[in-house]
């Protein structure tokens, strides 16, 4: 009797305890009620485009939330409305923002894989590469077989130029799904930077064969209107928001748009296709005359057909956008020294030196520019600056001995030339010139012996054969064979000797 009294006790305290709980526990319902619904607005508003409202709204439900004397109960709605509050801000391109509100709801939930996910892809924003990897792995620690967290660690590898690493998540990625045209996207750009041509076209093929309407992947050449265009996309399509780095950007525009085009331009320079090269960039430029890397693209197609002086003029085109790109100038010169205005080459070579007082092929050109104006000493400045940067360089050697041979310095030109033998036993055009540098000091035995190692080592030298004969000729008054020779290979002044000689 007496257990049952205190069975009938303590039932009338639970009783009494849940009456007096009643009212705490309605007012929370009614207080999450309220939040759940500020919660609603927000959303509604994100998916309608109205991000700054959105902002305000998960704002809201965040200090509304945390007001509550015992705000673990509204807990989840806190983390995610930081999430989508970082999320609206990502959209805005307000990437310290995000970062900031997505770190806030880890700080509060540690184990949630879309707040690293969604920081990681901030991180790649701010070129954070190595954070946003870091990040990526923690998101798939949580859930290591997810295709998108891979993909996009792969995006930030690219991003750090780790091509074999990015092959390897975009690879990982595809065997997850096999149908995910991006990722061929992106591997075939992986593959581009390190020269495998062949396996990019496989993978574009593949990736356009998926989804026709992708444009490929592509360098990040987009202005920013272009890139404010592709806010729109990035709310609607989950599944690509925000997987554009500085690096590679992935489309869902038909192929027939701008960066299509210059996708196209990229991948058929790559291939040395050169001509189907200049029509993408060509079209490109009817679609936007603005599109500066074009201009530079299109200039080493036209350099590569031999084209120099469509190459030189487009290259002015890309300087007028950005004229401190010294890797320009290098191009330009080039094409000018190819068209023998060796003044001008020599403006832009020392334009490249001036950025880069160790730029070997700059000063390297320069000096066989001055070469060629007979500008003997500027050249031999030149190349002893080359001599001091890559003392092993044999064809520095025999243009530094050509200069010194020019001024009648023969004894020094003759100790580049033998220099320039002894690092490369089968240089013929050392042998050459050290050939001629003898018949000048009429040392004419020496000079056979080297214009017959020319002839050997370059059976096609004119140049050789020519003076190989002079110099049989002062001998004995022999070469007429070596004369004939001269004049099947086509050396203008053959036909002179011979017939000089009686030979003809």
């Amino acid at each position: 009797m007496k257990n049952l009294f205190f069975v009938l006790i303590l039932f009338l305290f639970h009783i009494q305890l849940q009456c007096q709980n009643e009212p705490q526990i309605l007012k929370r319902a009614i207080e999450l009620g309220k939040i759940a619904d500020i919660y609603h607005d927000g959303l509604q508003a994100m998916h309608s485009d109205s991000l700054e409202k959105a902002i305000d709204y998960f704002s809201l439900v965040i200090y509304y939330a945390q007001t509550q004397t015992d705000s673990v109960y509204f807990l989840d709605y806190i983390v995610q409305s930081y999430i989508d509050r970082g999320y609206s801000h990502h959209i805005l391109e307000n990437y310290g923002e995000a970062k900031l509100d997505y770190e806030r709801a880890l700080a509060k939930d540690e184990a949630n894989a879309s707040a690293y996910f969604k920081l990681a892809k901030s991180l790649v924003q701010l070129e954070d590469y190595k954070g946003a990897i870091m990040n990526f792995n923690k998101a798939l620690s949580f859930d290591r077989d997810n295709g998108s967290y891979i993909y996009a660690r792969g995006l930030a590898f690219y991003g750090l130029a780790k091509y074999q690493f990015a092959i390897k998540d975009f690879t990982t990625a595809i065997k997850i799904n096999p149908s995910d045209g991006r990722s061929f996207h992106a591997r075939a750009c992986c593959h581009y930077k390190l020269n495998d041509y062949k396996a990019a076209n496989e993978d574009y093929l593949k990736s356009h064969e998926i989804d026709p309407y992708f444009s490929s992947a592509y360098l990040n050449k987009a202005d920013e209107n272009q890139n404010s265009e592709k806010i729109g996309k990035k709310k609607k399509e989950d599944h690509y928001l925000d997987e554009i780095l500085d690096k590679v950007v992935i489309s869902s525009e038909p192929v027939n748009n701008i960066d299509a085009h210059y996708s196209s331009g990229m991948y058929h320079l790559g291939i040395h296709s050169y001509k189907t090269a200049i029509r993408d960039f060509s079209r490109v430029l009817e679609l936007d005359n603005q599109y500066f890397e074009a201009y530079l693209n299109r200039g080493a197609a036209y350099y590569e057909l031999k084209n120099y002086s469509r190459s030189i003029r487009d290259f002015n085109k890309f300087l007028e956008f950005d004229n401190d790109n010294y890797s320009v100038y290098m191009n330009r010169g080039l094409a000018k020294l190819k068209m023998k205005d060796y003044e001008s080459a020599i403006e832009d070579f020392t334009k490249v030196i001036e950025f880069n007082g160790n730029d070997f092929s700059a000063i390297n050109n320069r000096g066989n520019c001055y070469l060629q104006l007979a500008e003997y000493h500027a050249a031999i400045k030149d190349f002893d600056r080359i001599a001091i940067l890559a003392p092993k360089n044999a064809l520095n050697l025999v243009l530094r001995g050509c200069a010194k041979s020019r001024l009648d310095q023969e004894d020094a030109a003759i100790e580049d030339f033998t220099e320039a033998i002894n690092l490369d036993s089968k240089n013929a055009p050392a042998f050459f010139y050290r050939g001629y540098s003898y018949t000048k000091l009429e040392k004419y035995e020496l000079a056979l012996l080297d214009f017959n190692n020319a002839v050997d080592y370059k059976p096609d030298y004119a140049d050789a054969y020519l003076q190989r004969a002079l110099s049989k000729y002062r001998i004995d008054r022999t070469g007429k064979e070596d004369l004939l020779k001269a004049k099947e290979l086509g050396h203008s002044k053959a036909g002179k000797y011979l017939r000089q000689f009686g030979w003809e």
